[in-house]
C-alpha cells in the first residue's frame, strides 16, 4: 500500500518535470522565432534604406549631369 502511494507521487513529480521541460522548450522556440522575425525586419529595413540611397544618388547624378550641360 505504501509503495503504491510512493509510485503515484513519483509519477506526479515526473509528470510535473516533463510539463516544465515542455514549457521551457516552447518558450525557447518562441524566442528563436521572435529573433528570426527581428532579423528579417532588420534586413528588410536595410534593403529599403539601400534602395532609397541608390535612388537619391541617381537623381543627384541626373541633376548634376544636366547642370554641367
Amino acid at each position: 500500500m505504501c509503495s503504491r502511494k510512493r509510485s503515484n507521487s513519483n509519477d506526479a513529480a515526473t509528470a510535473a518535470k516533463q510539463n516544465q521541460q515542455q514549457k521551457q522548450k516552447q518558450q525557447q522556440q518562441q524566442q528563436q522565432q521572435q529573433q528570426q522575425q527581428q532579423q528579417q525586419q532588420q534586413q528588410q529595413q536595410q534593403q529599403q534604406q539601400q534602395v532609397g540611397t541608390d535612388l537619391i544618388h541617381k537623381i543627384l547624378n541626373l541633376f548634376f549631369s544636366f547642370e554641367l550641360r
